[in-house]
């Protein structure tokens, strides 16, 4: 995606706090960088950095959160409170699920992202229309590059060693109709230490434009309520 993922939220957080947004490695136009999920996390941590910032919020969607996840748990003391949408903390659980899995993402090596973006916007992870409609307009800026190696850094992520290392108060939220992340998303907020776990009725895996009302009200309550 790009940082337009965020438009819903933009205007009223902005409001409240200072509100940074950055396009992820190998999203909208920031190159790619190595080093997967990892290499993500600190090529975002150095761009906050450079703003001279010493505690923050990090809110995080999808693989984004997984981005978000790891800058919270390599930093924990600069963190204050992590939000963690639609996001799981692993894909596969056993390297073979890995190998597998691979195999089936390789065709994204040659399969142009404007084909994908062809599907109908019921099939991008929305439950509004206009959620899908702004995935495939997202999707179809991308490369085949780009598509398959933040695909490929999601796949082979694994953040559950830092659970025990996250000292930030923790909200993990989900879609009620994306029931394939309930699962590992459960799974964090039990592992994570006070972590918060709900469900946003009527949304799925782009929770925050399904219901941006709700998701914009439920996380600036979390972030403004201590």
């Amino acid at each position: 995606m790009d940082t337009r993922l965020w438009d819903p939220q933009v205007k009223q957080f902005s409001k409240r706090h200072r509100l940074i947004v950055v396009n992820l490695p190998g999203h909208g136009n920031s190159p790619l960088v190595m080093g997967g999920i990892p290499g993500m996390a600190k090529a975002v941590h150095d761009e906050i950095k450079a703003l001279g910032l010493q505690n923050y919020t990090v809110v995080g969607m999808s693989l984004g959160g997984m981005v978000a996840l790891e800058i919270t748990g390599r930093w924990p003391n600069e963190v204050t409170h992590l939000v963690l949408a639609e996001t799981v903390a692993n894909v596969a659980d056993s390297n073979f699920g890995r190998s597998i899995a691979q195999v089936f993402l390789w065709p994204l090596r040659i399969i142009s992202p404007k084909l994908i973006a062809k599907l109908p916007a019921s099939a991008m992870g929305g439950y509004r229309r206009e959620s899908g409609l702004y995935v495939k307009k997202a999707i179809a800026k991308m490369t085949c590059k780009n598509a398959y190696a933040v695909m490929k850094a999601a796949l082979l992520y694994d953040g559950r060693p830092l659970f025990d290392r996250i000292k930030a108060r923790t909200l993990v939220l989900v879609g009620k109709k994306n029931s394939h992340t309930h699962k590992r998303a459960l799974l964090m907020a039990d592992h994570i230490k006070g972590a918060e776990y709900s469900e946003i009725p009527d949304a799925a895996h782009i929770l925050n434009r399904d219901q941006p009302k709700v998701f914009n009200q439920m996380v600036l309550s979390f972030i403004d309520g201590s």
